[in-house]
């Protein structure tokens, strides 16, 4: 379990891409556990978007490439549905 003073920091709200995770720096503890299951930890500052209720994860633009399956992406005159990204 996450330690309530880093829930609050939204340390939960974070961006993962395979084995990196982005998350708010001051939480040691949710740290070392994803640490320790052999994730890489990118804590970083943000404290000035946790002042109005966001975090990591809300901070991430997620960008589509039409070539990829994304909302511009054309067949037979029907636009397709988005997919994820893959990094």
């Amino acid at each position: 379990p996450v330690p309530r003073q880093e829930a609050l920091l939204l340390v939960c709200n974070a961006v993962v891409v395979g084995r990196e995770v982005v998350t708010s720096a001051g939480c040691p503890a949710a740290h070392g556990l994803l640490e320790e299951r052999g994730y890489r930890v990118h804590p970083v500052d943000l404290s000035q978007f946790l002042r109005a209720g966001g975090g990591a994860k809300c901070l991430v633009l997620f960008l589509e490439r039409p070539e990829e399956g994304g909302l511009l992406a054309e067949e037979e005159g029907e636009t397709k549905e988005a997919q994820p990204l893959a990094l």
